[in-house]
């Protein structure tokens, strides 16, 4: 076949090969991505959406409740204290690591100039 391929073709296949090259190594890669309207993941090296039920999210991500407890060491006070964490919302940015075959969404990646 001549080598007037598609260019889209050739870079979903280089990148494929680079991913399959990456996971054989036993490596974890980083990766950028975005979390979608209906919260699929795409992401910089992946352009296909990833479904929610296939890639995985940190606790601290998931809604987790740590909220309540107590302990000693504040100077007023019980110690009691609650944790406002981030909820994974369509449009975040997101680190990713790719654990063998799973995309795992790391945290939400903010720009420095919004802390």
């Amino acid at each position: 076949m001549a080598k007037r391929g598609n260019v889209g073709i050739g870079k979903l296949a280089s990148t494929l090969d680079n991913r399959m090259s990456e996971h054989q190594s036993g490596q974890f890669t980083p990766d950028f991505g975005t979390i979608k309207s209906d919260m699929s993941l795409v992401t910089d090296t992946f352009p296909t959406p990833i479904s929610d039920e296939d890639y995985s999210v940190c606790r601290h991500l998931s809604g987790y409740d740590i909220t309540g407890g107590s302990h000693d060491g504040h100077n007023s006070g019980n110690g009691s204290h609650s944790h406002e964490l981030p909820t994974l919302r369509p449009g975040d940015r997101v680190l990713v690591i790719w654990a063998n075959e799973e995309a795992v969404v790391v945290d939400i990646i903010v720009k420095a100039s919004s802390i």
